[in-house]
């Protein structure tokens, strides 16, 4: 899949393609590793209790919009738990930021993250209901830089102690078909 293309949604979870592992579908922990591949490996073999699904981000655009699209679609997931090497500054990327200012800030009128300092913080692919569902939805937990992998199951293990259970309004779309 070319990263300029558009996915296709596929039936079950989660809908999109991307660079992830998924471990537990009923688990509240979704961990995304940033730049930090190893990291995401790692954590799938060891399979910490809690963890849903965990994977790599590169991108403050599309990677952000295949997030909150995939996380949608699993209400059991009540928390994104980010860590890992944020893309270095001279790519400028910076996905990690973006998605903290995502939760902090939100979106502007024109669906720029405000306050991301990423190169192209827009996003065009999903709309601003999706954002307001997962924003509603999920818990961030930010550990951006963080790369030891007891620190990081310890922090998955807390969270799924805390787990709320599966989000009670998910997030469905409406297609109403036009009549003319």
């Amino acid at each position: 899949l070319c990263p300029t293309e558009e996915p296709e949604e596929r039936p079950g979870w989660p809908p999109l393609p991307g660079d992830y592992s998924v471990i537990r579908y009923g688990s509240p922990v979704a961990v995304c590793a940033l730049n930090s591949e190893s990291l995401s490996k790692t954590l799938a073999q060891r399979k910490p209790e809690g963890l849903a699904i965990v994977g790599t981000m590169h991108t403050e655009n599309l990677g952000i919009e295949r997030v909150i699209k995939n996380t949608l679609a699993n209400p059991q997931i009540r928390f994104l738990l980010l860590c890992g090497e944020d893309t270095q500054q001279a790519v400028g990327h910076l996905p990690g930021q973006c998605l903290e200012s995502l939760f902090h800030r939100g979106l502007d009128e024109r669906s720029r993250i405000i306050g991301a300092r990423g190169r192209r913080p827009v996003l065009k692919n999903v709309s601003r209901a999706e954002v307001d569902a997962f924003l509603k939805q999920v818990e961030l937990i930010s550990m951006v830089g963080e790369e030891d992998i007891d620190t990081i199951t310890r922090q998955i293990e807390s969270c799924a102690d805390r787990n709320p259970g599966a989000y009670p309004y998910p997030f469905k779309e409406f297609h109403i078909e036009r009549i003319n």
